[in-house]
């Protein structure tokens, strides 16, 4: 099934963990890494239940279900250790994402809305050698409110100068999902086309 983008669309914005990038399978081994490694009882299905939320909530999530006080900064400069020592340089495109990404990076201004730390996701989009392509990259060092609130994705908007009902945003997870809702874009769920 191929993904067609409306031609009134005048912006795309991509989620990039597990929605460009493959890198979500890392993600979740690294953290579950790093929750080990602070004793707290953190399971893949709790990081996929909580994809698309910045490292720091989610350790105050761990924080407040297991009466734990781990600090946030700590655990999620650990978790980027893991991620990184998984991953290496390489990151893999997901193919349907990258060749919407790849076909329009020259007609449309394009951005990326993640929930990634600002330098996890240079490093991403540097190791995949698509930095260029995009003209905003919201990271959650850059907003106050993360998803599923629609500031990252407002804040890409305003950054690529288009109004949020003329953009189109692809992403992986709820939380996403949601936070595009909210801002008034349209959204494609790109699990219909992957399989997940």
């Amino acid at each position: 099934m191929k993904i067609l983008v409306d031609p009134k669309v005048k912006a795309l914005i991509f989620d990039l963990d597990g929605t460009l990038a493959d890198t979500m399978p890392t993600h979740m081994t690294a953290w579950v890494k790093a929750a080990n490694h602070f004793h707290a009882p953190l399971t893949e299905q709790m990081v996929q239940e909580w994809a698309g939320m910045p490292s720091f909530k989610i350790v105050a999530r761990l924080n407040e279900l297991f009466k734990l006080t781990l600090d946030p900064m700590e655990v999620s400069k650990k978790k980027a250790e893991f991620f990184f020592e998984i991953q290496g340089e390489g990151v893999n495109p997901i193919k349907p994402i990258y060749e919407i990404a790849e076909k329009y990076k020259d007609t449309l201004p394009m951005g990326i809305g993640t929930g990634s730390r600002k330098e996890n996701a240079e490093k991403i989009l540097g190791g995949m050698g698509i930095r260029d392509w995009f003209k905003s990259v919201v990271t959650a060092d850059d907003v106050e409110n993360h998803k599923p609130e629609p500031e990252t994705y407002l804040k890409c908007a305003a950054e690529l100068g288009v109004a949020p009902k003329d953009c189109v945003v692809f992403e992986d997870a709820d939380f996403g999902i949601l936070a595009a809702k909210a801002a008034g874009m349209a959204v494609v769920d790109v699990r219909d086309y992957l399989g997940k």
